[in-house]
């Protein structure tokens, strides 16, 4: 029975353990990167995250016009999310990455509407303001 106590007392220990968070939320100042008809596309974006248990929101503010965050997941140090492209033909721009301290980098895809086919259009990489 002490054994069983002391293994319950040590899950708990670990499972809340600060260490195993990874702390995501904040404000990120960085650069995004995408390919396009015109070629290479850089800009500067300001992306404003929120987290509540697993669930990942906030927005993406770039050029003067801000978008929603939607589908957000954050599991450990991993970070999945999209926006509202605006392109007829690739309906949201997905972003998958992770972050390591104040850093977040993020690759960023898009799913084509007409062939479903998924394809790497950008990069982004973030420094978190303090």
């Amino acid at each position: 029975m002490k054994v069983l106590r002391g293994l319950v007392l040590i899950t708990a220990c670990l499972s809340s353990s600060p260490l195993s968070a990874v702390d995501t939320a904040g404000v990120y100042q960085g650069q995004l990167t995408m390919a396009g008809a015109r070629g290479e596309q850089r800009r500067e974006v300001t992306l404003t995250l929120a987290v509540n248990g697993s669930r990942l929101t906030g927005t993406m503010t770039a050029d003067g016009e801000t978008a929603e965050i939607l589908d957000g997941t954050v599991k450990g140090a991993e970070v999945s999310f999209a926006i509202t492209s605006g392109a007829d033909n690739v309906p949201k721009f997905i972003f998958n990455g992770s972050v390591v301290g104040d850093t977040l980098t993020l690759t960023v895809s898009g799913r084509l509407k007409d062939t479903g086919q998924t394809m790497t259009i950008g990069k982004a990489s973030f420094k978190r303001r303090k």
